[in-house]
């Protein structure tokens, strides 16, 4: 029986590997393969970092949207009720001011909020890097006639 003949005469298989020392990786090898390794993790971590701030990013522009939103369907419902202290949006009793929601009642005109932590008028991102820096502001008007202002600060993303 040659080296390379893995079968016996009763057709049942022996050593199968033809150089029978060489088993496994070496330590150069897989110190090769860690050094490779720690090569591309040094690329892949920032632009996932970086995509991370612009998905934080993307979520404050899309919820100052809808603040804006919410805060001009309170007022022209507002305006077909001959300006009252309050309105009512989705079940929710939502007071005003100037016409607008207060900032202590905006949150309860905006739906579908997720992943933002809200104080009267501010929503701050959760997880952002500075999540006071990730935020949106509402300021509702001070006399009628006025808009409110919707700021969003996208620096600590």
């Amino acid at each position: 029986m040659s080296i390379t003949d893995n079968h016996d005469y009763s057709g049942k298989y022996h050593h199968m590997a033809i150089y029978p020392d060489s088993r496994g990786f070496t330590l150069s090898g897989l110190l090769i393969v860690i050094a490779v390794l720690g090569m591309l993790a040094t690329f892949a971590v920032p632009r996932f970092v970086y995509r991370q701030a612009d998905a934080h990013a993307a979520a404050i522009q899309s919820l100052a949207g809808s603040v804006r939103t919410a805060a001009y369907l309170a007022h022209e419902l507002a305006n077909t009720q001959e300006r009252p202290a309050s309105v009512t949006m989705q079940g929710e009793t939502i007071a005003l001011q100037a016409g607008y929601p207060t900032a202590a009642d905006i949150r309860k005109a905006v739906v579908g909020v997720a992943g933002f932590t809200f104080a009267p008028g501010v929503w701050t991102r959760n997880g952002a890097r500075a999540p006071l820096q990730c935020s949106v502001r509402y300021v509702p008007p001070l006399r009628p006639g006025s808009v409110p202002q919707v700021d969003i600060d996208t620096r600590g993303c």
